[in-house]
């Protein structure tokens, strides 16, 4: 984790075989996760990818210390939006 900007880096290791299509499990990309700086923003992304008709698994605990909102681009790429609270008790 870089301190000044947040950003976190994960090397992650997968021993099964490599799909056409794109695969987390593949060598390479695991997933793509950007930060947004409110819960409510979370939500409010939520409901415009449900408004595009666009499949997502819903805001869940991301075992992180943060909520996570996951989807796939057209490609198959695992996106992630993320929210980590700068205090965990806060509410927003």
């Amino acid at each position: 984790m870089h301190r000044d900007s947040s950003a976190i880096l994960v090397l992650q290791q997968h021993l099964s075989g490599a799909v056409e299509r794109f695969n987390e499990r593949r060598p390479g990309l695991d997933h793509l996760a950007l930060g947004v700086a409110t819960r409510t923003e979370l939500e409010e992304w939520q409901e415009r990818l449900a408004e595009l008709g666009v499949d997502y698994s819903p805001i869940a605990d991301a075992g992180r210390g943060g909520l996570a909102l996951s989807f796939r681009d057209p490609d198959g790429i695992a996106l992630e939006l993320f929210h980590r609270p700068q205090n965990p008790h806060e509410g927003d």
